[in-house]
């Protein structure tokens, strides 16, 4: 790819016509993937097309305030996904430790993101008859891997925010199995639950941060 030098940071050469039309053939290819998704998952669940397409409020004729706090928090999952996940494939290039670990990360968090707001658990429990407890299994077990595969990372990073971060989600976790249908206990639930996902968020966006400030030849606080 060639590259010029521009305000201190390499750039791709935007007369590179070549490299600007592989990118947007790759892009091109993955919205033809999940459109292609889209509409075969329409026609194995025998639902209409525009169910997949449309705004749930629109479509459902809703209130543009429904679901706003949890639209809020699927969009932090994803924002915190996304930038330790970048941060991850950076540092994975530069051969940094902190590379792998961020980069699984992300991933995870991003499809915790992905899996909220679009309520993936329940469509498994819905259509397939897989229980939510098995999903929120499956996911806690992923990350107890991602915990104890790069352990000697992790011990590094911020261990409060991380500590506060899984407690709170645990415990969404827990009163959204054990206590169902309680009015009370489901708003605390909710409440607990959207602390939980801005402290991760906030602990993983903050190692993503001083990761690259490290990368680029910047001290990270104390």
């Amino acid at each position: 790819m060639d590259t010029r030098e521009s305000g201190g940071s390499l750039l791709p050469d935007r007369s590179g016509l070549v490299e600007q039309m592989r990118a947007v053939l790759l892009v091109y290819v993955g919205v033809a993937v999940v459109l292609g998704l889209v509409f075969v998952g329409a026609a194995v669940l025998d639902d209409p097309v525009t169910d997949f397409l449309q705004d749930p409020i629109a479509r459902l004729g809703g209130r543009y305030t429904i679901g706003i706090l949890s639209t809020f928090g699927g969009a932090l999952w994803c924002w915190a996904g996304a930038a330790a996940a970048l941060a991850g494939a950076v540092l994975l290039r530069a051969g940094r430790a902190a590379g792998p670990p961020l980069l699984a990360a992300g991933l995870l968090t991003a499809a915790l993101g992905v899996d909220d707001l679009l309520l993936v658990h329940e469509a498994l429990d819905t259509k397939f008859g897989i229980p939510e407890p098995a999903s929120f299994v499956a996911y806690g077990l992923l990350g107890v891997w991602v915990a104890y595969a790069y352990r000697d990372y992790w011990r590094r990073a911020e261990f409060l925010l991380a500590v506060l971060a899984v407690l709170t989600l645990t415990l969404s976790v827990f009163v959204d199995v054990v206590f169902v249908g309680n009015y009370h206990l489901d708003v605390f639930e909710d409440c607990v639950k959207f602390v939980g996902i801005a402290t991760w968020s906030l602990f993983l966006g903050r190692a993503a941060y001083f990761e690259l400030l490290s990368q680029v030849g910047k001290a990270s606080p104390a």
